[in-house]
């Protein structure tokens, strides 16, 4: 996992991030909040395009709605891919489909071992995962992929890209707080244990 170097001292990656408590914070609010919202599938009905309905027999609504995939609930899928689009700027899952070419299956990716290609001929995009070491390759049509904001309109930009000052700041400052009360809490205990020493005669 790759460390940005910043001004305060402090290198910030995901997990330093994360070690600050506004930015966890954050993090957590966004993306356990996108993961208790509802997520149906909807069909046209009629000639306009307003007139709609859910669709639970569609083949997407029990894999959107219940269960992304048998070791995940839809909380827990939503909730991985938020954060990931926030901190990393960019929600990766590889789309599962059964014989007939229906989706059955969505797998988060996180969003760091995943990196792209796109063909200068076709414009065909390649996505490259490693996972522990091994690559795979993915074509377009077998990625579910949600890019924050875009510099190139291709992949996203997360905090980790755009705030690493302020999130390195954020850190120094709360260890010089920490510092600072255990120096605190050392010099009072010192304090206290000399005023009861007695005094000599």
């Amino acid at each position: 996992m790759l460390f940005r170097s910043t001004g305060s001292g402090v290198d910030v990656n995901e997990t330093t991030a994360l070690s600050a408590g506004a930015v966890k914070q954050a993090v957590r609010l966004l993306s356990q909040t996108m993961g208790m919202l509802p997520l149906h599938v909807y069909e046209r009905v009629g000639t306009r395009d307003k007139q709609k309905q859910r669709a639970p027999g569609h083949p997407l609504y029990q894999v959107l709605h219940s269960r992304p995939n048998p070791e995940q609930t839809r909380m827990e899928f939503m909730s991985m891919m938020v954060g990931n689009h926030v901190m990393r700027g960019n929600a990766v899952a590889e789309i599962v489909r059964d014989a007939g070419g229906r989706v059955r299956e969505l797998w988060p990716i996180p969003s760091h071992c995943v990196r792209m290609e796109r063909d200068r001929q076709t414009r065909a995009r390649t996505y490259w995962v490693n996972v522990r070491g091994e690559e795979k390759k993915l074509r377009a049509d077998q990625v579910l992929h949600v890019p924050n904001f875009t510099m190139d309109g291709v992949w996203g930009r997360g905090l980790l890209d755009d705030a690493p000052e302020a999130i390195g700041t954020m850190i120094a400052a709360e260890r010089s707080g920490a510092n600072l009360d255990r120096k605190s809490t050392r010099l009072n205990s010192s304090h206290s244990q000399q005023s009861r020493m007695p005094s000599s005669a």
